[in-house]
């Protein structure tokens, strides 16, 4: 019984550090969206999940209506990632169903941390 309190109490002590060290990050990181899809597409929350090797932006978004409206002439989104007019990293992606998008953000803390970093949508080249 004795091994099982303590088992539970580290749980929630790793538990309560995980939110914390996410809090911590999602204050270091400054995110904003500079969204050319705005009419068709609208990004209500994200968030900063730190994985062991990598960081990843979950993006919340709601469709109103298909990418083809706001002049798009592919299915597919551009997305670009910079920090002080620097691109970090871009690719494609695909609204529907007004899921979670996951984009990868470099993992060097010195490249983001205290940081502007501006995630751009705009519509891609067809293929």
């Amino acid at each position: 019984m004795l091994v099982r309190s303590a088992l539970l109490i580290i749980v929630a002590c790793l538990s309560s550090s995980t939110l914390v060290a996410e809090q911590n990050l999602q204050n270091k990181i400054n995110v904003t969206f500079n969204n050319n899809l705005q009419e068709c597409v609208s990004i209500p929350r994200h968030s900063i999940q730190r994985t062991a090797d990598k960081l990843l932006l979950s993006v919340d978004y709601k469709t109103q209506q298909v990418i083809g409206h706001c002049s798009c002439k592919s299915a597919l989104a551009h997305y670009k990632v910079s920090a002080h007019n620097k691109e970090l990293t871009a690719g494609l992606v695909e609204f529907r169903n007004d899921e979670e998008l996951t984009i990868p953000l470099p993992y060097s803390d010195s490249l983001l941390r205290d940081k502007q970093v501006e995630i751009t949508f705009s519509c891609s080249q067809p293929q």
